[in-house]
């Protein structure tokens, strides 16, 4: 009995710690993606199984799956679409709270997760003003789709992506070619 409530105990201290865990993380993020006048975060609801990912020219060795046995314990939520899922739609709810007003800086962010999109825009009240922007609003399942769909309609003349998927780069390079040659030169929209 008595280590059944060490046990407990445990879980509730884990439980709290996964609280502040979660805030902090979401603090880090933000800080890390506001480098721009406008930033856009994107997370996508769909993941790629193991056999479609190194069909499609990834490296199966960073794909991880949910019965992965590489992981080590503290990561093993990470390799979960659920809790993945939830994470995203955690952080834009967390990105809404006034605090994170000092951390935007006078910035835009946009943040999308599974297309769906909010604008996060800091006002004069040390407030966070959330819209959602119908022209970024998308159904599109696959995150290299979304990519393309951002990239069409966000007006931002500086663009990162980080992705290992040969599709997004593919979509990208399309994407390149079907701007107008003197735009590319310039580097404009």
């Amino acid at each position: 009995m008595h280590e059944t409530e060490r046990h407990d105990h445990k879980v509730a201290t884990s439980h709290d710690l996964h609280k502040i865990a979660f805030s902090s993380l979401s603090t880090f993020v933000q800080t890390e993606i506001i480098q721009n006048g406008k930033v856009l975060f994107m997370s996508s609801l769909l993941e790629l199984d193991k056999a479609e990912y190194s069909g499609s020219g990834g490296d199966p060795k960073e794909v991880v799956t949910y019965n992965s046995q590489n992981l080590s314990r503290k990561f093993q939520l990470l390799s979960s679409s659920s809790f993945k899922n939830e994470l995203g739609k955690f952080l834009l709810r967390e990105w809404q709270k006034d605090h994170y007003w000092s951390l935007l800086n006078g910035k835009t962010l946009y943040a999308s997760h599974g297309g769906v999109c909010y604008k996060y825009t800091p006002n004069e009240h040390q407030q966070i003003h959330v819209s959602s922007p119908a022209h970024l609003q998308a159904n599109h399942e696959k995150a290299d789709t979304l990519i393309a769909f951002y990239l069409e309609n966000i007006t931002s003349n500086a663009v990162i992506i980080r992705a290992s998927d040969t599709d997004v780069l593919v979509i990208l390079i399309g994407f390149l070619g079907k701007k107008k040659p003197w735009k590319r030169e310039l580097g404009q929209p």
